[in-house]
């Protein structure tokens, strides 16, 4: 606090508080020229003010007066009258002796005024001028110095003591702050400064690195220079960004999912976990790859994955596209064939899907790898030797590949019906016709099961297995012609060449 030192010889001095500056007054004994009794009487006074600052006079001019008049035993109460003002500073002066002065724009120096004092009758007159002598000292200006601090990220920072602490004033002077925001204030973010010095910072959300601001020392006359405030804002950790880029690759029972590393927050991520949707199936790792087992084939799942570094866990990315497990088929069940000229049929039984619409079967023979393709559950495969017996094979393939081979079918041989017999004779007896043949060059790939004979007209027929058949029931006399056919697993074979004969005649050669 700053204060004013009033020294009378005459009365008892007194403190009074005075802005910014020390002010000394000294009270000056004198016996004042002609003076009556009963008048006043004024004594010159003296005070000291700084340079630029205000001199508040207190106690007043009146305090080293007198009046010699009592009245009823109290002395008579004295005011104060401006004689002559300043004429190097400003002065309001007061009748109770107080005044309030301000020098000159940075005059330093004497200056004085004058003041007569009155009695409260007012009749006994004035007493005799005074001088009041001020005496203006040159003041220094303070000393600002830089002031350091530091703080945290997203950290309020309490500064006491404040940036006065380490300032200086060569007078002594109670030193205050005045904010420049005009010069440089924190650009990353809010100050709060009081006069004392203390401040409040709060740095701006997710700001570090360097901050300043400026101020100047005041000591109620002079403004220190520019000092700079500077804040150092340390990074703190923020927990990653979250993953981008993440997508799946479906397989069996299990989806691969990848992604791209996040920024890290500052401190290295160090796990993620990505999440199944639905089922909530997670795999843990710290690349940036992970296999999510125990899904379901042939349900579409999506993926999300949180990034984790020692401030925390990041929010979730993105979910990824849908990515629907799946495996190869199993293999086709019940394959059956059904053989024909030079082909066969084979049907099967479409097996589980593994996750994934089937999208087609190969049938493959064996011997000769003869190959068929279909989407449904039957297929022709052409291109077989009649008489060769095969066995065949079958896959199903979906999305995710082809499945095993199935089962081989039981063998099954390819044919049709034989070729006509040959060389067919006949030889006429007694109410009946004896024929014989060779058999077909070819048998269509099946064996020749037997053999049927038949005569016309009449329509009589016989069947065997062997090569020769006696046909009955002929009439003598009737001329007859008779044909054969061969009959295999695929069917009976087109009537040989006809002959002819007539029984009561005697035999002919089949023609």
């Amino acid at each position: 606090m700053q204060r004013a030192l009033h020294t009378n010889f005459k009365r008892v001095g007194a403190w009074s508080l005075v802005t910014a500056a020390i002010v000394t007054f000294a009270g000056v004994a004198a016996t004042p020229a002609a003076a009556l009794e009963g008048s006043a009487v004024a004594n010159d006074d003296a005070y000291t003010a700084k340079e630029n600052a205000y001199l508040h006079a207190l106690p007043s001019v009146l305090a080293n007066d007198r009046d010699t008049r009592w009245a009823n035993g109290t002395p008579m109460y004295l005011s104060a009258q401006l004689v002559t003002g300043t004429t190097n500073g400003s002065l309001q002066f007061r009748s109770d002796g107080t005044f309030i002065y301000l020098s000159n724009l940075d005059f330093n120096g004497t200056d004085s005024f004058t003041y007569r004092a009155v009695d409260s009758w007012g009749i006994i007159g004035s007493s005799n001028v005074a001088t009041v002598t001020i005496t203006v000292a040159p003041n220094d200006p303070p000393v600002a110095n830089a002031d350091f601090y530091e703080t945290s990220e997203d950290t309020r920072l309490f500064a006491w003591p404040g940036v006065l602490a380490n300032d200086t004033d060569p007078d002594g002077d109670y030193l205050s702050v005045q904010r420049h925001f005009w010069a440089d204030g924190p650009a990353n973010g809010r100050v709060s400064v009081d006069q004392f010095g203390s401040f409040v910072y709060d740095p701006n959300a997710g700001f570090y690195g360097l901050d300043t601001f400026t101020y100047r020392a005041f000591d109620g006359a002079a403004y220190s220079n520019l000092a700079t405030v500077t804040i150092t804002v340390h990074p703190v950790a923020d927990a990653p960004e979250p993953p981008t880029g993440v997508s799946a690759t479906p397989g069996n029972g299990e989806a691969t999912v990848t992604w791209t590393a996040p920024a890290d927050g500052g401190s290295p991520i160090t796990g993620y976990t990505v999440t199944s949707a639905p089922g909530g199936f997670t795999c843990t790792t710290a690349t940036t790859s992970c296999v999510v087992t125990g899904l379901t084939n042939g349900t579409a799942y999506t993926f999300t994955v949180v990034a984790q570094n020692s401030a925390g866990v990041s929010s979730a990315s993105a979910a990824s596209a849908p990515a629907t497990p799946r495996t190869v088929p199993d293999a086709p069940t019940d394959v059956t064939v059904t053989p024909g000229n030079g082909e066969a049929t084979v049907t099967w039984t479409a097996p589980a899907d593994g996750g994934s619409p089937i999208t087609g079967y190969t049938v493959t023979s064996a011997p000769g790898g003869f190959t068929c393709t279909t989407a449904t559950t039957s297929c022709v495969v052409t291109g077989l030797t009649n008489g060769t017996a095969y066995t065949f094979t079958v896959v199903a393939q979906n999305s995710a590949g082809a499945s095993s081979a199935s089962a081989a079918s039981t063998p099954a041989t390819p044919r049709t019906v034989p070729d006509a017999p040959t060389n067919v004779t006949g030889k006429p007896g007694k109410g009946q016709v004896i024929v014989s043949w060779a058999p077909p060059m070819n048998n269509g790939g099946a064996a020749v099961i037997d053999y049927t004979v038949t005569l016309a007209p009449g329509g009589l027929t016989c069947t065997t297995t062997s090569t020769s058949c006696p046909v009955a029931g002929t009439t003598n006399g009737t001329a007859y012609t008779f044909t054969v056919t061969a009959r295999n697993a695929a069917g009976s074979s087109a009537p040989s060449t006809a002959g002819s004969l007539r029984p009561s005649r005697g035999p002919s050669a089949g023609r």
